[in-house]
């Protein structure tokens, strides 16, 4: 009886043990975070039972909301998120006022903390370091460095084949300090050799100080650890440089080997708190912190970067934006992770550094939409060109949203990253729009025919901007037109792999009715192998990038060829050029200059018209290089029409009525000579003078024009007849700055004459 009984309470204990376990949200999971926050609540003050550590369930996030807080179940109104969890024991009184985070490399991964005077009311020479088990969450000291004036910094956990160390910023004596250890044992760690910065000093400088630490892997099974320096003589404290020395097999400093990280001026001038690296080594993120005085928080002057590897010590800005809280969207507290957990996806949801999350003030601060919230804590976002705090995920730090805001109060974050297989090559992004004759082709935020959208393209009028769209993830297109039989232009585009390889291309020509037009497997596209397939309606280019063996993210160009009704007219009409030039001018100096085009027409019919017009359909420009062509985009410098006449009579401009001819702002696109009696054209000369772009004085350059004239004959029966005349021709630069280049049809000009049925 007695057996049965212990094996009763057994079992109780058993299943009670199971389910605090549960709830203790320990071990962490792939992608759980972990966080610290100040020893003061909401209403100030320091207690000793005050929470200075909790982690966060950001494993799944397959509920979360975007641009609102992630409400727990016990908050109003009640959300799905898994509660802010911490032990009872990870207060103030256990482990004092802490920052720095780091986790070892267990199954069940350890917590290791730091000690900081960064919150009000702290400490300065607290200095310990305290290990968190893994499944139970208790306390153990790792080490105490006994400093006497000043606190720690950051810290960091690196395992070598032979060797486990933590290292360790310490602002008391301004040197990187490395513990070695077991970190399956609760014992204390043993302290190594330090290594002392000099920051590029001939001498050791005592004002200058590490801060935040991260171990990048460079390449061949290198490690170097990467550090930021602070200083303690007045704000802003930093200059926003990072240094790194090499460690050795072991994971003992290098110190011959320190050098200085390039990387682009950061805006904001605030000390680095914390450094992360992704898994290739190639990215690098920043998290900065506010300071009013030496260690000492303040707020929304801190932002979050990243840079990109270029090679040595060289880094550049990234593309990817991770804006930090709202107003100037500098508003992180120094905590940042990359994440390999899919953002908005369930725990199964993996991808090599695929999101990132940061500590931040002022996510939200009672303001519209409702509820009326104060969200301090931490934000979560995909690596991306479009983020803002609207498509972000909210986190409140200690799920009371209505107290008021915990502003200075929060601390580091480290998201639990377990080492997945990342390739070495696979996707990443389109490096620009599209082009065509080596001009970006304009974006649309949906898809420009109807009957081709899918998804969330409805959900966003066209014509909306680009930045709208990505934020709400709806597609982007690029969308052309061409004129039948004059379907030209050289396509191109370029997809940029993460990881060392390129990008391998195939493309597609669908019509509307699923007809497969044309396909190919490089890039670029030469449209006019093509024109000939072309008929009226409507086309869909799809360009598809792979990287390695992923398949990629597809552009979007569709394509629609624009055809006039049947005609009616009967008259035989000949057209011919018979003269151009132009004077090119390359006045740099003269904001509103602008070159001239000149041509003349011979027009042959027997049939007496009423009246007849001329218009600029058409007109495209590229350049050998950008540099070749003044950046202007007034009107009068894209085809406007200055004057135009027949048989010397000159023709009435028609288009943005009020300017002057010639005027910079003016924008004449069809000139009419319009009359009673008949007009007699056999023969007529038609002469027509445009005004073109400006371009540099380079005498390398070639800048080329692609004109559409639109002739629009209409006899005494008013049955009008259509010609377009379409051709490129080439501007060059004219010796002695300025003047007349002239230019033969036959060889300078490519001509082509066409009807339309109208």
């Amino acid at each position: 009886m007695k057996n049965a009984i212990c094996k009763i309470f057994l079992l109780l204990a058993i299943m009670h043990f199971a389910t605090s376990y549960s709830k203790a949200q320990l071990p962490l999971l792939q992608g759980d975070a972990v966080v610290t926050h100040s020893p003061n609540n909401n209403s100030g003050g320091i207690s000793a039972g005050n929470i200075v550590l909790r982690t966060v369930k950001t494993n799944n996030t397959s509920s979360a909301p975007l641009g609102a807080n992630w409400n727990t179940a016990t908050m109003v109104p009640a959300g799905l998120k898994p509660t802010n969890w911490n032990a009872s024991n990870w207060t103030f009184q256990n482990l004092g006022s802490i920052f720095g985070i780091t986790l070892d490399d267990q199954p069940q991964p350890n917590i290791y903390v730091s000690s900081s005077q960064i919150y009000s009311g702290s400490a300065t020479n607290a200095s310990k370091i305290w290990r968190l088990n893994g499944n139970t969450g208790a306390h153990t000291l790792v080490y105490d460095f006994a400093n006497t004036s000043k606190s720690l910094g950051n810290l960091k956990y690196f395992r070598t084949p032979s060797t486990e160390n933590i290292y360790v910023s310490n602002w008391d004596d301004g040197k990187i300090h490395r513990l070695t250890g077991n970190s399956a044992s609760a014992s204390l760690w043993a302290i190594s050799t330090p290594f002392n910065p000099k920051f590029g000093l001939a001498v050791d400088d005592p004002t200058l100080l590490p801060y935040g630490l991260a171990i990048r892997n460079v390449s061949g099974g290198a490690f170097r650890l990467y550090y930021s320096k602070i200083n303690t003589n007045s704000a802003p404290y930093s200059g926003n440089q990072i240094y790194s020395v090499d460690i050795d097999a072991a994971g003992a400093f290098l110190p011959a080997t320190e050098t200085l990280v390039t990387t682009p001026a950061i805006p904001t001038y605030q000390p680095i708190a914390d450094i992360a690296f992704t898994s290739n080594g190639k990215s690098m993120l920043v998290g900065q912190q506010t300071w009013y005085g030496f260690g000492s928080l303040s707020a929304h002057q801190s932002s979050v970067v990243e840079f990109t590897f270029v090679s040595g010590n060289t880094w550049i800005a990234s593309a990817n934006v991770f804006p930090s809280g709202k107003g100037s969207f500098t508003n992180c507290v120094g905590g940042v992770s990359y994440s390999n957990n899919v953002l908005l996806g369930t725990g199964t949801a993996l991808a090599c550094d695929t999101s990132a999350y940061f500590t931040s003030d002022y996510i939200k601060f009672g303001d519209p939409p409702p509820p009326a919230q104060y969200v301090y804590g931490m934000q979560g976002m995909k690596r991306g060109v479009g983020n803002s705090l609207a498509n972000s995920i909210w986190i409140d730090q200690d799920d009371n949203v209505s107290a008021g805001p915990d502003k200075m109060q929060l601390g580091d974050i480290e998201v639990y990253k377990k080492p997945i297989n990342c390739v070495t090559c696979g996707c990443g992004k389109w490096a620009s729009a599209p082009t065509l004759g080596d001009i970006p082709i304009p974006a649309v935020s949906s898809i420009i025919h109807p009957e081709l959208s899918t998804g969330n393209s409805s959900k966003i009028k066209q014509n909306q901007s680009l930045d709208q769209a990505e934020q709400l993830q709806l597609p982007v297109s690029y969308p052309l037109q061409f004129i039948q039989g004059n379907v030209i232009g050289i396509i191109n585009a370029l997809y940029i792999c993460t990881g060392d390889c390129g990008a391998t291309y195939s493309w597609q020509i669908t019509a509307i009715t699923g007809v497969n037009v044309a396909s190919g497997n490089s890039l670029p596209i030469n449209l006019s192998e093509y024109n000939t397939k072309f008929t009226c309606g409507k086309y869909v280019l799809t360009i598809k990038a792979k990287c390695g063996d992923s398949n990629c993210e597809s552009l979007t160009i569709p394509i629609t060829i624009i055809c006039e009704p049947p005609s009616c007219c009967k008259a035989e009409i000949t057209i011919k050029q018979t003269a151009a030039s132009f004077n090119i001018v390359n006045n740099l100096a003269n904001p509103n200059a602008f070159s001239i085009g000149s041509s003349s027409f011979n027009i042959s019919t027997t049939t007496p018209m009423s009246e007849v017009r001329v218009s600029v359909e058409e007109f495209r420009l590229s350049a050998s290089s950008p540099n070749c062509l003044n950046c202007n985009n007034r009107p009068v410098t894209w085809g406007n029409i200055l004057a135009a006449n027949i048989n010397a009579q000159p023709m009435t401009l028609s288009g943005y009525v009020g300017p002057t001819t010639g005027s910079i702002a003016a924008d004449y696109r069809e000139a009419v000579l319009s009359s009673t009696s008949p007009i007699f054209l056999n023969p007529a000369t038609l002469n027509i003078k445009l005004s073109l772009p400006t371009i540099t004085e380079l005498s390398c350059c070639e800048v080329k024009v692609y004109l559409c004239l639109k002739f629009t004959f209409k006899d005494l029966n008013c049955n009008e007849c259509v010609k377009m005349v379409c051709g490129e021709f080439i501007l060059k630069p004219p010796t002695g700055g300025h003047g007349v280049t002239d230019v033969l049809p036959a060889d300078k000009s490519k001509i082509k004459i066409f009807n339309i049925e109208h």
